[in-house]
């Protein structure tokens, strides 16, 4: 398998993915590694297809296809997605990554792991800034043995804080309380 890397075009200035001492690493800069690019300079959009890696920073998004709209700093990206930082993980169907804004909006099948916690949701949005991700769409979140339903839930993932917006109902293992 061929892995391309593309050359892209960031605030008018040449931005190749790759120096002479390996990936540049400013949280600026997005590098997209795949097997098969289609570069449309007129438009400023980058279609990826097969194996598809972006990175900015300390994130990484792992696809099959991906489309990176150059002046938007914008990448959507479908099949089979994971957005990794440390020990976070996000899997879903499709991701919009604002790479300026330092947020990703994910849909469909939304699977999150953070430690030994983990949540199911319909769609959800990490926040790279706050450190946070908000689950809507049926969103349960569980710790081992405890469980978390409602409208909206969200992980404060600095703080170790899980937070709900609208009606909730929380479910705690007893044994936790009682010493067992």
């Amino acid at each position: 398998m061929q892995i391309a890397s593309a050359v892209l075009i960031v605030g008018g200035v040449l931005v190749s993915p790759m120096s002479a001492a390996g990936p540049i690493a400013s949280t600026r800069n997005i590098s997209i590694d795949v097997t098969s690019f289609e570069v449309d300079g007129k438009q400023n959009i980058v279609v990826a297809s097969g194996d598809v890696v972006v990175k900015q920073g300390d994130v990484t998004i792992v696809s099959e296809f991906g489309t990176y709209f150059q002046l938007e700093q914008k990448v959507i990206l479908t099949g089979k997605v994971k957005v990794k930082r440390e020990s976070m993980l996000l899997t879903c169907d499709k991701a919009i990554a604002y790479g300026g804004e330092g947020r990703i909006e994910v849909t469909g099948n939304v699977v999150f792991t953070y430690g030994d916690i983990k949540g199911t949701a319909g769609m959800g949005t990490y926040d790279r800034r706050a450190q946070t991700v908000r689950l809507s769409g049926r969103p349960k979140v569980w710790q081992n043995r405890d469980e978390l339903t409602g409208n909206v839930i969200q992980v404060d993932i600095q703080r170790s804080k899980v937070i709900t917006y609208g009606a909730a109902r929380a479910i705690f293992s007893v044994d936790k309380f009682s010493g067992r």
